[in-house]
Protein backbone atom coordinates (compact mmCIF):
# COMPACT_ATOMS: atom_id res chain seq x y z
CA UNK A 1 0.00 0.00 0.00
CA UNK A 2 1.22 3.73 -0.62
CA UNK A 3 3.04 5.26 1.95
CA UNK A 4 1.70 8.58 2.80
CA UNK A 5 4.19 11.53 3.90
CA UNK A 6 4.67 12.59 7.49
CA UNK A 7 6.10 15.41 8.78
CA UNK A 8 8.28 14.63 12.32
CA UNK A 9 7.26 16.57 15.35
CA UNK A 10 9.60 18.54 17.44
CA UNK A 11 9.07 18.46 21.06
CA UNK A 12 10.29 21.68 22.98
CA UNK A 13 11.02 21.11 26.98
CA UNK A 14 12.82 24.09 28.53
CA UNK A 15 16.45 23.64 29.54
CA UNK A 16 16.69 20.47 27.06
CA UNK A 17 18.10 19.64 23.53
CA UNK A 18 15.50 19.17 21.28
CA UNK A 19 13.88 15.96 21.15
CA UNK A 20 12.44 14.16 17.86
CA UNK A 21 9.14 12.37 18.54
CA UNK A 22 9.03 9.03 16.98
CA UNK A 23 6.39 8.82 14.68
CA UNK A 24 5.62 4.98 12.91
CA UNK A 25 8.21 2.79 11.54
CA UNK A 26 8.70 2.95 8.19
CA UNK A 27 9.79 0.62 5.61
CA UNK A 28 10.08 0.71 1.87
CA UNK A 29 10.03 -2.79 0.67
CA UNK A 30 10.79 -2.04 -3.18
CA UNK A 31 13.75 0.15 -2.14
CA UNK A 32 14.81 -2.66 0.34
CA UNK A 33 14.89 -5.13 -2.89
CA UNK A 34 17.00 -2.45 -4.73
CA UNK A 35 19.50 -1.27 -2.66
CA UNK A 36 19.09 -3.56 1.04
CA UNK A 37 18.81 -2.53 4.11
CA UNK A 38 21.01 -1.27 7.52
CA UNK A 39 20.31 -1.91 11.18
CA UNK A 40 22.80 -0.80 13.56
CA UNK A 41 22.57 -0.67 17.68
CA UNK A 42 24.07 -2.01 20.73
CA UNK A 43 23.05 -5.03 22.45
CA UNK A 44 19.11 -4.86 23.92
CA UNK A 45 18.28 -1.86 21.33
CA UNK A 46 15.81 -3.74 19.67
CA UNK A 47 18.25 -4.33 15.98
CA UNK A 48 17.21 -8.24 16.01
CA UNK A 49 13.52 -7.46 16.63
CA UNK A 50 13.67 -4.88 13.59
CA UNK A 51 15.17 -7.42 11.58
CA UNK A 52 12.46 -9.93 12.50
CA UNK A 53 9.71 -7.79 11.22
CA UNK A 54 11.10 -6.52 8.45
CA UNK A 55 11.89 -10.32 7.44
CA UNK A 56 8.35 -11.39 8.16
CA UNK A 57 6.89 -8.28 6.14
CA UNK A 58 9.18 -9.60 2.82
CA UNK A 59 7.96 -12.99 3.30
CA UNK A 60 3.90 -11.57 3.51
CA UNK A 61 5.27 -10.35 -0.04
CA UNK A 62 6.33 -13.73 -1.36
CA UNK A 63 10.05 -13.13 -1.07
CA UNK A 64 12.63 -15.73 1.09
CA UNK A 65 14.37 -14.79 3.98
CA UNK A 66 17.74 -16.29 5.12
CA UNK A 67 19.17 -15.57 7.72
CA UNK A 68 23.29 -16.35 8.95
CA UNK A 69 22.94 -15.97 13.09
CA UNK A 70 26.00 -16.21 14.88
CA UNK A 71 24.06 -14.62 17.78
CA UNK A 72 21.51 -17.56 18.94
CA UNK A 73 18.86 -14.14 18.87
CA UNK A 74 17.10 -15.78 15.72
CA UNK A 75 16.64 -19.84 16.32
CA UNK A 76 13.59 -18.66 18.60
CA UNK A 77 11.51 -17.23 15.98
CA UNK A 78 8.53 -18.45 15.30
CA UNK A 79 8.25 -17.61 11.10
CA UNK A 80 10.66 -18.89 10.15
CA UNK A 81 13.04 -22.58 10.23
CA UNK A 82 16.25 -22.60 11.81
CA UNK A 83 18.87 -24.77 10.86
CA UNK A 84 22.03 -25.47 13.25
CA UNK A 85 25.20 -25.66 11.09
CA UNK A 86 27.81 -28.02 12.19
CA UNK A 87 31.60 -29.20 11.20
CA UNK A 88 33.04 -30.16 8.22
CA UNK A 89 30.03 -28.95 6.24
CA UNK A 90 28.81 -29.18 2.73
CA UNK A 91 26.36 -25.95 1.36
CA UNK A 92 24.28 -27.70 -1.00
CA UNK A 93 20.40 -27.94 -1.66
CA UNK A 94 18.22 -29.31 -4.89
CA UNK A 95 18.03 -26.92 -7.04
CA UNK A 96 20.68 -24.54 -5.65
CA UNK A 97 18.73 -22.73 -2.83
CA UNK A 98 16.76 -23.75 0.52
CA UNK A 99 13.06 -23.18 -1.10
CA UNK A 100 11.62 -21.83 2.10
CA UNK A 101 12.39 -18.64 4.76
CA UNK A 102 15.74 -20.50 6.97
CA UNK A 103 17.62 -18.76 9.51
CA UNK A 104 21.22 -20.44 9.38
CA UNK A 105 22.47 -20.87 12.89
CA UNK A 106 26.36 -20.54 12.84
CA UNK A 107 26.64 -20.18 16.53
CA UNK A 108 28.29 -23.36 16.83
CA UNK A 109 30.82 -22.67 14.52
CA UNK A 110 34.46 -20.92 15.20
CA UNK A 111 35.26 -17.34 13.70
CA UNK A 112 37.08 -18.98 10.71
CA UNK A 113 34.28 -21.39 9.93
CA UNK A 114 31.86 -18.68 9.82
CA UNK A 115 33.39 -17.03 7.09
CA UNK A 116 33.86 -20.15 5.04
CA UNK A 117 29.82 -20.92 5.79
CA UNK A 118 29.05 -17.30 4.27
CA UNK A 119 31.45 -18.00 1.19
CA UNK A 120 29.87 -20.85 0.35
CA UNK A 121 26.37 -19.82 1.30
CA UNK A 122 27.02 -16.55 -0.95
CA UNK A 123 28.32 -18.54 -3.90
CA UNK A 124 26.14 -21.37 -3.81
CA UNK A 125 23.14 -19.20 -3.67
CA UNK A 126 24.30 -17.03 -6.26
CA UNK A 127 25.80 -19.15 -8.75
CA UNK A 128 22.39 -21.38 -8.58
CA UNK A 129 20.58 -17.56 -9.52
CA UNK A 130 23.05 -17.15 -12.40
CA UNK A 131 21.75 -20.33 -13.97
CA UNK A 132 18.55 -20.09 -13.37
CA UNK A 133 15.71 -18.68 -15.58
CA UNK A 134 13.71 -18.35 -12.73
CA UNK A 135 15.08 -16.30 -9.89
CA UNK A 136 12.89 -16.27 -6.83
CA UNK A 137 12.93 -12.93 -5.14
CA UNK A 138 15.41 -13.50 -2.25
CA UNK A 139 16.52 -11.45 1.14
CA UNK A 140 19.71 -12.42 2.68
CA UNK A 141 20.23 -10.80 6.54
CA UNK A 142 23.77 -11.24 7.88
CA UNK A 143 23.68 -10.84 12.02
CA UNK A 144 26.59 -9.33 13.44
CA UNK A 145 27.57 -7.98 9.64
CA UNK A 146 30.81 -6.70 11.30
CA UNK A 147 32.65 -10.13 10.49
CA UNK A 148 31.78 -10.34 6.55
CA UNK A 149 32.15 -6.22 5.37
CA UNK A 150 34.64 -4.83 8.36
CA UNK A 151 36.54 -2.04 7.00
CA UNK A 152 38.60 -2.30 3.69
CA UNK A 153 36.14 -5.14 2.53
CA UNK A 154 34.12 -3.59 -0.31
CA UNK A 155 37.15 -1.95 -2.06
CA UNK A 156 39.72 -4.61 -1.65
CA UNK A 157 37.77 -8.14 -1.44
CA UNK A 158 40.31 -10.63 -0.65
CA UNK A 159 39.53 -14.35 0.23
CA UNK A 160 36.15 -14.18 1.52
CA UNK A 161 34.55 -12.08 -1.52
CA UNK A 162 31.51 -14.09 -2.06
CA UNK A 163 29.05 -11.86 0.23
CA UNK A 164 30.51 -8.84 -1.26
CA UNK A 165 29.27 -9.81 -4.54
CA UNK A 166 25.87 -10.48 -3.31
CA UNK A 167 25.99 -7.25 -1.99
CA UNK A 168 27.34 -5.53 -5.05
CA UNK A 169 26.06 -7.59 -7.74
CA UNK A 170 23.27 -9.73 -6.23
CA UNK A 171 20.43 -7.45 -7.35
CA UNK A 172 21.17 -8.86 -11.00
CA UNK A 173 20.06 -11.99 -9.83
CA UNK A 174 17.38 -10.90 -7.49
CA UNK A 175 18.69 -11.39 -4.25
CA UNK A 176 19.22 -8.29 -1.69
CA UNK A 177 20.47 -8.06 1.42
CA UNK A 178 20.39 -6.74 5.05
CA UNK A 179 23.50 -6.06 7.54
CA UNK A 180 22.53 -6.11 11.69
CA UNK A 181 25.61 -5.01 13.61
CA UNK A 182 26.53 -3.76 16.99
CA UNK A 183 29.43 -2.00 15.81
CA UNK A 184 28.66 0.31 12.61
CA UNK A 185 32.20 2.15 12.93
CA UNK A 186 33.32 -1.42 11.98
CA UNK A 187 31.42 -1.60 9.01
CA UNK A 188 32.77 -0.57 5.59
CA UNK A 189 31.16 2.93 5.36
CA UNK A 190 30.97 2.01 1.37
CA UNK A 191 28.39 -0.44 2.51
CA UNK A 192 26.39 1.97 4.70
CA UNK A 193 26.73 4.21 1.36
CA UNK A 194 25.21 2.23 -0.80
CA UNK A 195 22.64 0.64 1.37
CA UNK A 196 19.25 3.49 1.51
CA UNK A 197 17.75 2.66 4.01
CA UNK A 198 19.36 2.49 7.26
CA UNK A 199 18.29 2.29 11.00
CA UNK A 200 20.69 3.58 13.87
CA UNK A 201 19.66 2.55 17.45
CA UNK A 202 20.80 3.08 20.59
CA UNK A 203 24.52 3.84 21.58
CA UNK A 204 26.52 5.66 23.53
CA UNK A 205 30.07 4.62 21.77
CA UNK A 206 31.95 8.15 21.25
CA UNK A 207 33.56 6.08 18.01
CA UNK A 208 30.59 4.40 16.66
CA UNK A 209 28.34 8.28 17.46
CA UNK A 210 31.13 10.21 15.31
CA UNK A 211 30.89 7.49 12.39
CA UNK A 212 27.21 7.77 12.31
CA UNK A 213 27.42 11.39 12.36
CA UNK A 214 28.68 11.54 8.81
CA UNK A 215 25.81 9.83 7.48
CA UNK A 216 23.16 11.30 9.08
CA UNK A 217 24.52 14.61 10.42
CA UNK A 218 25.52 16.43 13.57
CA UNK A 219 21.66 16.68 14.73
CA UNK A 220 20.08 13.67 14.34
CA UNK A 221 23.17 11.91 16.04
CA UNK A 222 22.80 14.03 19.05
CA UNK A 223 20.13 11.86 19.31
CA UNK A 224 21.71 8.55 19.28
CA UNK A 225 22.63 8.08 22.99
CA UNK A 226 18.81 9.56 24.00
CA UNK A 227 17.38 6.58 22.33
CA UNK A 228 14.78 4.24 24.33
CA UNK A 229 14.69 0.27 23.27
CA UNK A 230 13.28 0.29 20.00
CA UNK A 231 13.82 3.83 18.84
CA UNK A 232 15.65 3.89 15.58
CA UNK A 233 17.09 6.79 13.69
CA UNK A 234 16.00 5.98 10.08
CA UNK A 235 17.68 7.61 7.21
CA UNK A 236 16.20 7.09 4.07
CA UNK A 237 17.10 9.45 0.85
CA UNK A 238 14.30 8.82 -0.85
CA UNK A 239 12.03 9.76 1.71
CA UNK A 240 11.16 13.27 1.66
CA UNK A 241 11.76 15.51 5.45
CA UNK A 242 15.30 13.38 5.79
CA UNK A 243 15.53 11.37 8.63
CA UNK A 244 12.95 10.65 11.84
CA UNK A 245 12.91 8.80 14.88
CA UNK A 246 10.58 6.07 14.25
CA UNK A 247 9.52 3.49 17.36
CA UNK A 248 9.26 -0.23 16.92
CA UNK A 249 6.92 -2.57 18.15
CA UNK A 250 7.66 -5.69 19.47
CA UNK A 251 7.51 -8.39 16.83
CA UNK A 252 5.27 -10.55 19.38
CA UNK A 253 2.62 -8.11 19.84
CA UNK A 254 2.34 -7.15 15.77
CA UNK A 255 1.59 -10.79 15.85
CA UNK A 256 -1.57 -10.67 18.42
CA UNK A 257 -2.78 -7.11 17.45
CA UNK A 258 -6.30 -7.36 15.57
CA UNK A 259 -6.15 -6.12 11.99
CA UNK A 260 -8.14 -2.94 13.05
CA UNK A 261 -5.73 -2.19 15.57
CA UNK A 262 -2.65 -1.94 13.21
CA UNK A 263 -3.21 1.47 12.00
CA UNK A 264 -3.14 2.31 15.40
CA UNK A 265 -0.46 5.62 15.89
CA UNK A 266 2.71 4.15 17.57
CA UNK A 267 2.34 0.49 16.45
CA UNK A 268 1.95 1.52 12.89
CA UNK A 269 3.94 -0.01 10.22
CA UNK A 270 3.82 2.18 6.81
CA UNK A 271 5.31 0.15 4.15
CA UNK A 272 5.68 0.56 0.46
CA UNK A 273 4.93 -3.26 -0.90
CA UNK A 274 6.54 -4.56 -3.37
CA UNK A 275 3.68 -5.36 -6.63
CA UNK A 276 2.82 -9.21 -7.15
Amino acid sequence: MAMSSRQHTLELQLGKTQQLKPQALECDLVEAMRTGIFISGTTGSGKSNLGLIIADLLMKNNIIVYVVDPSQVWRNSSVLRVLRMEYPMTVKWKDGTVAESTVFDVSFLTYPQRLEFVEKFCRTLLDARKKSTHRQATFVFFEEGQLYFSQGTMRSPKSFDSSVELVTNGRNFGVRYGVITQFPSSIDKLLIKITKQRYFGWTNEPNDIGYIEGIIGKEMAKELPNLDVGEFIYSYAGRNGGAMKVLVPLFEDMCSLEPRRRSAPIIAIREKSINK
